[in-house]
Parts: structure tokens; sequence; C-alpha cells
């Protein structure tokens, strides 16, 4: 059988859970907690650990999905979750323009410590007011190896083509 680990991360707020949980096919572990402070006006709560989906592509293919925490002082766990794994989705919301330059921060971090197949997501594309995916790839200025996409990681369908595309990469 073959096991894929797909690590799901970026800035804080940009839809990782929500990502993991609309394509997982088992009730998600997550390790969520309250938010204090400013980001509390953001949201509730926050992951602190990682959350965890899988999913059965086929009777011999299975998905592990990883999605880490967002903020900068989780950084020990984004490194120690390379370990094992075969690609990379990096969500941004593409409504939040310190989302997408905190982007930036995370495609240095991974293409510093692996080669591993890696592909931006422009989340929150169902949303208003949204920053063009041209303008944000002008920005991050990434590898062109890198892929960019659009979705909506609460649109099981549209979270789908993005597994879809990272695991492409993954076994080219």
């Amino acid at each position: 059988m073959t096991k894929l680990k797909i690590l799901i991360t970026g800035p804080f707020s940009s839809g990782k859970t929500t990502f993991v949980n609309a394509l997982s096919d088992i009730a998600t572990v997550q390790t969520e907690e309250r938010v204090w402070g400013e980001d509390a006006k953001i949201k509730q709560a926050t992951t602190v650990g990682l959350d965890f989906g899988k999913i059965q592509i086929s009777s011999d293919v299975q998905i592990y999905l990883f999605g880490t925490p967002g903020q900068d002082r989780f950084e020990f766990i984004w490194e120690d979750m390379i370990t094992g794994s075969h690609g990379l989705v990096v969500l941004l919301d593409r409504s939040d323009w310190r989302s997408v330059m905190q982007t930036k921060k995370f495609i240095d971090f991974y293409t510093s410590r692996t080669a591993m197949p890696m592909v931006v997501v422009a989340n929150k594309s169902d949303l208003e007011d949204i920053l063009p995916l041209e303008f944000i790839q002008a920005y991050l200025d990434a590898d062109p190896s890198i892929g960019f996409v659009e979705a909506s990681g609460k649109d099981k369908s549209s979270a789908r083509r993005v597994l879809e595309d990272i695991i492409i990469r993954i076994l080219e």
C-alpha cells in the first residue's frame, strides 16, 4: 500500500483546519486552544499542535494530512513535521494582505529545508474583495516549480482539486 504524508501549512487563520476537515474521510484530530489578545478579533480558536486527517484514495493509496499551526512560535513543529513528508500545501488567506506577506516566510522556510513538491493555495477564494492570483504570485516571486492555485477550503471539491494537484507533483 502506498501512503503519502502531505503537510498543510500557512499563516495564522489561512484556513488549514477547515481544509483538512473538508478532505478527511475520518473525524479529524485537532489540537485547538482559545485565542487571546489581538488574534481573538480574527478567530476564537487556533491550532497549537497539529490537525490530522486521512483519505483513502483507493484500496492501494492512503493520504495522511498533517495541518501545522500558523504562528511563528510553533516553528519547531514545522521543522519536525517535514520528516517523512512527500508534499507540501501552503495556504494563504487571499482576502488578507498580511497573510500573503507572511506566506513568503513559509515558502522560504520550507524551500530552505526540503525539495519536496509544493503548491501554494490562494484560499478563501469564495470571499469578496480578494487579491488577484497574479498579484499574489508576483509578490511571492517563488520558484516556477511551485504550483499556484485558487481554492476555497470550505468546498470539498475545491480542496480535492488542490489535493490532486499536489499528488500529481509528488508522483512526477
